[in-house]
C-alpha cells in the first residue's frame, strides 16, 4: 500500500506502544542528560513490555523480541529488507511469525510474516508508529483500516498482528484454505473478492485492482497456469 504522512493526531486515540521514543522536553538539557532520560525510558518501557502476558505459544519469544526492539531504537541502522517471496526475517518479522502461528498453519504463518512486511513496508518504524499511513487511511504495522477495527489499537503493533492474524484465519476459513483468495480478500475485501469469484470463476484474479495483483506476486508469484 502507499504510504503517506504524517498521520492526523486524534484525541482519543492511545499512545503508539513502543515507537518512537519520547524525545526529551525542551530546556531538560542536552548530552549526557539527554542520554540518560532515553535509557531512563528504555527500561520503563523494557520492564513494561516483559511485564505484559501474551496468550499462548511463543510468549517467551515475542516478549524477548519486544524488548530487543525497544533496545535497537536507540541505534541507528539498516531497516529490515523484504525480498518478495523469501522469508522474511528480523526482530519484527519473527514477532509477526511467531503471532502467525497461534492462528495459522506453519506456512501460512511464514506468508504472514512476509505479508506483514509487504504491508509496513519493511517493518518501517514510522508506519508502525503510525507517522506515515496509507492514502486509504489504514495505520500500523498490519495497515488496519479504522473503520473495519475500532476495537483495536491499530498503533499496538502486537494488536495489530493478533488482529491480522485472526483476520487471515477468518478468510481462510471462508476460502476452504486458498491461501490466494485469503489474501486477496485482506488486501482488496472479501466483497470484491466473492464478487469476483462469482462474476469470473475461476479467473477471477483477473478482475483484481492492479494493486491487489501485485500483492499476490509479491508474497506467492503468479498463479498456476496463469
Amino acid at each position: 500500500m502507499s504510504i503517506t504522512g504524517p498521520a492526523a493526531t486524534q484525541p482519543n486515540a492511545e499512545p503508539a506502544a513502543f515507537l518512537p521514543l519520547r524525545q526529551a522536553a525542551s530546556g531538560s538539557g542536552a548530552g549526557a542528560s539527554f542520554v540518560a532520560s532515553l535509557r531512563a525510558q528504555v527500561r520503563e518501557q523494557v520492564t513494561q513490555a516483559l511485564a505484559q502476558q501474551i496468550p499462548g505459544a511463543g510468549q517467551a519469544l515475542i516478549n524477548g523480541v519486544r524488548a530487543q526492539v525497544l533496545q535497537q531504537a536507540l541505534q541507528p541502522g539498516a531497516p529490515q529488507v523484504y525480498t518478495g517471496t523469501q522469508t522474511a526475517s528480523g526482530p519484527w518479522a519473527d514477532v509477526a511469525r511467531g503471532i502467525g502461528a497461534q492462528y495459522l498453519s506453519p506456512q501460512a504463518a511464514d506468508v504472514f510474516a512476509r505479508q506483514m512486511a509487504l504491508e509496513s513496508g519493511n517493518f518501517d518504524p514510522d508506519v508502525i508508529a503510525g507517522h506515515k499511513v496509507s492514502a486509504a487511511g489504514a495505520q500500523g504495522i498490519a495497515q488496519l483500516m479504522p473503520a473495519s477495527y475500532p476495537n483495536v489499537n491499530r498503533l499496538d503493533p502486537i494488536a495489530s498482528l493478533n488482529a491480522a492474524a485472526g483476520t487471515m484465519r477468518s478468510n481462510l476459513q471462508l476460502y476452504s484454505g486458498d491461501l490466494r483468495k485469503a489474501l486477496a480478500a485482506y488486501n482488496a475485501g472479501t466483497a470484491t473478492v466473492n464478487e469476483l469469484i462469482s462474476q469470473l470463476g475461476a479467473n477471477w484474479e483477473q478482475g483484481l485492482p492492479q494493486e491487489t495483483q501485485q500483492y499476490l506476486q509479491m508474497l506467492l508469484g503468479s498463479a498456476a497456469g496463469a
